[in-house]
Parts: C-alpha cells; sequence; structure tokens
C-alpha cells in the first residue's frame, strides 16, 4: 500500500480547507506547515 501525505501552508485558510478536501479524497495523512513568526494582515 501507497503512503501519502499532503502538506501545505495557508495564511488565510483558502489553501488549508483545499488540503483537507484533498486528504478526505486520497485518504493521506495531513501536515501544516507553520511559519516561524505569525503573519500578521499587513503581512500577507
Amino acid at each position: 500500500m501507497t503512503r501519502m501525505i499532503v502538506t501545505y501552508f495557508s495564511a488565510t485558510g483558502t489553501t488549508e480547507m483545499a488540503a483537507e478536501a484533498l486528504t478526505k479524497a486520497t485518504h493521506a495523512e495531513l501536515y501544516r506547515i507553520e511559519p516561524a513568526e505569525r503573519y500578521t494582515r499587513l503581512g500577507i
């Protein structure tokens, strides 16, 4: 059996929703990449 992982970075939540949908469709593991420092609204 092939194992898969979906990795993502999402500053606003849009990519997170897509990654979660892809994970459910493929039965993959989900891993969120987090920044060392949080983004602010001005930094996006």
